[in-house]
């Protein structure tokens, strides 16, 4: 008995306690820390796996989805993709690229000088870089500045230019009689009236010269004004500038021309040729200079590069007003390899306004009878 009341007694404190209210604390949850990092770790792949999407297209994945977990979570922002940038000129589309030229060659450098009212002939020479065949419907037509008396249109040209062959242009025009410099700027035409040039729709191809005198603070280029001068072969007075095909002989400058060395320069060079006759020869007479204190006459004297023959002779000359020519100096000069340094006093003309001239003698056969005067200048040393 007394075993039995000694259990209800415990019994009853028991519940006496459990009724008095008490302040409970709040339970520790150990896995806390776990949960926490967890969380991280999935935020950070969350992170990643939208700039992954941002910046990669989505690929198919043989991985198999993870089987879904049984604790809700809130679910990931859906990736958005950034649209693909286009380009009006899509590369390799056979509409855009089936009219293209491509710039090759030109005579008549810019800045060469020419009296008022002188005729030209200005010559490009272009590739057809398209996918389309020129015919004789297409033009090269006039856009912009002095025409200096170009037609609007001209025929490119007569025979189809097929992608990937040259064609020749060339326009007969006329130097402007106000002074300074003149520019007309050209592009071509399709069959159906599209313009177009090069894969800069911006650029286009050109003609500038400079109208104006000579006698610029006594110093004469001969190559800049070569146009200036008056190129005969003894028969007849030949077009300025010439090509190096003309039978009868012709007078040009090239900006970078291959010397005998077959070395290519950056000074711009009078190219001189004779007629394709034995014994022929070629003159050019530049207008009335007066001559400055001191001057002399520079350049370079070689035959020009690629050339299998030269032999020729350079003869350097004057005229004061009607009287004969008087020779200066001459030189002979065939293909071996090396240049001549011209340089010729002229203080005993100082003062006075002659006419230089240049006359090139082939000696015998005309084959090969092609030379270079780098840099010919006329100026007080």
């Amino acid at each position: 008995m007394n075993k039995s009341f000694s259990i209800l007694a415990v019994f009853g404190l028991l519940v006496l306690s459990a009724c008095k209210p008490t302040s409970t604390p709040t339970p520790t949850d150990l896995l806390e820390p776990i949960r926490t990092a967890a969380a991280q770790t999935v935020n950070a792949m969350t992170t990643d796996i939208v700039a992954t999407s941002l910046s990669l297209p989505a690929l198919p994945s043989s991985t198999p989805a993870p089987p879904e977990s049984s604790t809700q979570q809130s679910p990931l922002p859906p990736a958005t993709l950034l649209p693909l940038v286009t380009t009006s000129a899509t590369v390799g589309n056979a509409e855009s690229n089936c009219d293209l030229a491509e710039f090759l060659d030109e005579t008549v450098p810019d800045g060469t000088v020419y009296a008022p009212g002188a005729k030209f002939t200005k010559t490009w020479t272009l590739l057809n870089a398209g996918t389309c065949t020129w015919t004789g419907q297409y033009a090269i037509v006039f856009m912009s500045g002095n025409a200096m008396g170009a037609p609007a249109a001209q025929p490119l040209t007569t025979n189809p230019v097929k992608p990937g062959e040259k064609v020749t242009l060339s326009l007969l025009l006329t130097a402007p009689e106000v002074a300074g410099t003149h520019r007309a700027d050209f592009k071509l035409r399709n069959a159906g009236g599209a313009i177009f040039a090069f894969k800069d729709p911006l650029k286009s191809f050109w003609a500038e010269i400079t109208v104006g005198n000579t006698n610029l603070a006594g110093r004469l280029n001969l190559a800049e004004s070569i146009c200036l001068a008056n190129w005969s072969n003894g028969t007849e007075t030949l077009n300025c500038p010439g090509k190096p095909t003309d039978p009868t002989g012709y007078a040009y400058t090239h900006p970078k021309p291959v010397l005998e060395n077959n070395a290519e320069d950056d000074e711009n060079t009078l190219i001189l040729g004779v007629p394709n006759q034995e014994n022929s020869f070629l003159r050019g007479t530049y207008p009335a200079f007066e001559v400055p204190q001191g001057a002399a006459f520079y350049a370079i004297l070689g035959c020009s590069g690629g050339n299998t023959a030269c032999n020729t002779s350079l003869s350097f000359s004057y005229i004061e007003g009607s009287a004969a020519p008087k020779q200066l100096a001459a030189w002979s000069e065939t293909l071996d390899g090396s240049f001549q340094r011209l340089d010729v006093d002229l203080s005993s003309l100082a003062g006075k306004t002659v006419q230089f001239i240049l006359t090139l003698s082939s000696n015998g056969s005309p084959i090969g009878d092609r030379v270079h005067l780098m840099a010919p200048i006329i100026a007080a040393r």
